[in-house]
């Protein structure tokens, strides 16, 4: 089967992967044998160390050992300074003093290799020349003066790896006895005693070791080796049909891109049909906002004349008749003037007129303009403000609201009874809430108060009061000319209250970027 390049690659990248790992567990664990092999060198040498150690103390503390003189063993010269170096027995035998010295050299010099560990006594002073100290041991006595404990290492000699070790050896009181004459004293270091324990034992055993090692490796990396080019048949199998199922799915995308095209295009038609039917709308509002309010302004103030009896006395179902003309006319009026302040905010045409003003001074003038509705009710109007609050906002826009919430309070409570207009400072905003003790709300029915064209139904209302567009166009003004919003919450039969929450102060740059928002959306 031939291979996809790209899953050849990655096969490739694996195996290399899997042949660094197993390479270097192989050589850790070589590594780690090695080091364990030489600490176990290294600890017989120890153990061979602390058993020559023992012997010189034990024979330190008897202050040497008088042996039968021979040719093996004569007087040592180097005692001859001890007055009873040399002894004859009863029986006329001629017994020499042996010191430790002299002891471990003869040890070592007769048994060398019983158990594949050379001793070694060196002084910088030696007595007896083969005591004289190679450059090694030299260099450890030196080291020994200066406060070291102990020097090893790894070593060949006649052809044959060893490991050496050597450890001080201090001058005790009684090894005075021998080496006084040699200008010693007690603590001074006189030389080193040492090891040289043969690797070749412990060499074979890292070899059995590492073959070992290498056979479980070498099993290991085949078995991962066959694993993952079995895996990478299979994936190339599955890579092969991913890549006919990504060519269909190209195919496709290239099919659905011309799709999207046309109905782009189509879009952008219809678009602009949309965008000539707005501008004709917007059109067609601003014909009807000078048609319509022209002669229902003209209405209106004729009917007030007439009604002022300007025009001669009425009879009382004549001024009946033209109440309902002049109220009807104000309601028409109304009516017109939401549905073209709602169509310009919708359109994105209506502006902010930015001013500084007194927020109280603002409550005043709205509680003054409603007064003359509240006043017939016997409603009171309380004005709940610590702190004078300055604006810097759309003065109309936020008056607007508030009329409109304060004259749904009053047409929502029935008779007496207090509105309370409260003022909140929070951080740059201001929250302004109108609370009455009206009829309230229902839950089911609160969701819908923001909406266009929602008017509550209730006993209170013997003439349709109210356009449906006053809440709606509150929240209007509020989120998209003064960049807050509104919120309320009421419980029937106690009362609601209607809040919104603004800025202090709006920037230009907040007007501009709700003008892009909205021409992006």
């Amino acid at each position: 089967m031939r291979y996809n390049q790209k899953v050849l690659n990655y096969l490739l990248i694996i195996i290399a992967l899997w042949t660094g790992i197993v390479w270097g567990s192989y050589l850790w664990n070589s590594t780690q044998e090695k080091i364990y092999i030489n600490s176990l060198a290294k600890k017989d040498a120890v153990a061979n160390f602390n058993k020559d150690q023992a012997f010189r103390f034990w024979a330190t503390q008897h202050g040497g050992v008088y042996v039968q003189a021979d040719h093996k063993t004569p007087p040592n010269p180097n005692l001859s300074h001890i007055p009873e170096r040399d002894v004859i027995t009863p029986s006329g035998k001629v017994l020499t003093l042996m010191n430790p010295a002299y002891m471990i050299r003869q040890m070592m010099d007769d048994f060398p290799n019983e158990y594949g560990v050379k001793g070694r006594i060196v002084s910088d002073k030696f007595f007896w020349k083969p005591n004289a100290p190679d450059a090694w041991e030299a260099n450890a006595i030196q080291e020994f003066k200066r406060g070291s404990k102990e020097k090893f290492e790894f070593t060949m000699k006649n052809n044959k790896p060893y490991l050496r070790l050597m450890r001080p050896m201090i001058t005790e009181k009684k090894c005075l006895k021998c080496h006084a004459i040699q200008g010693y004293k007690e603590g001074d270091v006189r030389g080193g005693v040492g090891v040289m324990v043969l690797m070749t034992p412990y060499l074979e055993e890292l070899n059995n070791v590492r073959l070992g090692l290498m056979v479980t490796h070498a099993i290991i990396y085949a078995t991962g080796l066959l694993l993952m080019l079995l895996g990478g048949r299979s994936f190339n199998r599955y890579w092969v049909q991913l890549e006919e199922e990504q060519a269909k799915v190209q195919a496709s995308h290239v099919e659905l891109e011309l799709k999207v095209q046309e109905r782009t295009r189509e879009l952008r038609e219809a678009n602009k049909q949309l965008q000539e039917l707005d501008r004709l709308k917007s059109m067609f509002v601003a014909s009807m906002s000078h048609e319509l309010r022209t002669p229902l302004n003209s209405i209106i103030g004729f009917t007030g004349v007439i009604l002022q009896g300007m025009s001669g006395p009425l009879t009382e179902k004549q001024t009946d008749h033209l109440q309902r003309v002049k109220s009807a006319g104000q309601h028409l009026l109304s009516l017109v003037s939401d549905v073209i302040d709602i169509s310009k905010i919708e359109a994105g045409r209506a502006e902010a007129n930015i001013e500084l003003f007194s927020l109280r001074t603002l409550i005043e003038e709205a509680k003054g303009e409603v007064a003359v509705v509240a006043t017939p009710k016997e409603l009171t109007i309380e004005i709940e403000m610590d702190n004078e609050v300055q604006m810097e906002t759309d003065r109309r826009r936020v008056y607007q609201c508030l009329l409109n919430y304060l004259s749904n309070a009053i047409k929502f409570t029935d008779k007496s009874g207090t509105i309370r207009i409260r003022v909140e400072e929070c951080d740059s905003n201001v929250n302004i809430s109108v609370m009455d003790e009206g009829i309230g709300i229902a839950k089911e029915e609160q969701s819908k108060l923001f909406e266009a064209f929602e008017r509550l139904e209730t006993h209170l209302r013997v003439n349709p009061g109210g356009t449906g567009l006053g809440l709606y166009l509150t929240r209007k003004i509020t989120e998209d000319l003064l960049k807050g919003n509104v919120w309320m919450s009421s419980e029937v039969g106690k009362g609601s209250t209607f809040g919104l929450s603004i800025p202090k102060k709006i920037t230009l740059k907040q007007l501009e970027r709700g003008k892009l928002l909205w021409q992006e959306h």
